[in-house]
């Protein structure tokens, strides 16, 4: 699958699985806006606040990210145990990651 040109949202941005997912992507010429608390640790594209345990947060984020991106390929979705999927993208919730 090509993936140079498409875009994505990364929750979780700033460390661990998050972190390398944006890295990945960013390698594979992919347009990366990676959410997080700790937006300093944050090396997408653009980085936006993003806690995923706040629903208007999480609402926030995906509408700058759209505004910024003009629409999203993907998205991969991390959250801390027990909270469920964020409110992000109809269709893509809960997914780890999915390309259209």
């Amino acid at each position: 699958m090509e993936l140079a040109g498409k875009t994505a949202v990364v929750t979780g941005a700033s460390s661990g699985i998050g972190a390398s997912t944006v890295h990945k992507l960013r390698e594979a010429g992919v347009r990366v806006v990676g959410g997080a608390r700790r937006l300093e640790r944050v090396d997408a594209d653009l980085a936006l606040p993003l806690d995923v345990t706040d629903e208007a947060s999480s609402a926030a984020f995906v509408e700058a990210a759209v505004a910024e991106l003009g629409g999203i390929d993907a998205a991969s979705v991390r959250r801390p145990e027990p909270y469920p999927p964020p409110p992000l993208i109809p269709g893509v919730l809960g997914a780890r990651s999915s390309f259209a």
